[in-house]
């Protein structure tokens, strides 16, 4: 149980900061408020439901899969949006 729970604050600490960073190049880049907090939800999200999904419950594993798709999708939606705003803006 202790390294389930270790896994689970290791792999939060895998993907919160690229998030972050990613989220703070699209604020520099003068992105739509709303975008950022549909991504910021969505990392929250995600994070939230991996940690029910893995730590709390780990036969839970379609709510630990919908919040791996959340984070990823922040994660490649963040970055086509920086492209994106690097390109057009």
């Amino acid at each position: 149980r202790l390294h389930r729970f270790v896994r689970t604050q290791g792999n939060a600490s895998e993907y919160i900061p690229a998030g972050l960073i990613a989220m703070l190049i699209l604020e520099f880049q003068g992105a739509p408020a709303a975008l950022l907090h549909l991504f910021g939800l969505m990392l929250i999200g995600g994070r939230i439901g991996h940690f029910l999904g893995f730590g709390l419950a780990p036969g839970n594993c379609a709510l630990r899969q919908y919040s791996m798709v959340a984070t990823y999708a922040m994660l490649i939606g963040s970055g086509l949006a920086i492209l994106w705003l690097a390109l057009v803006g």
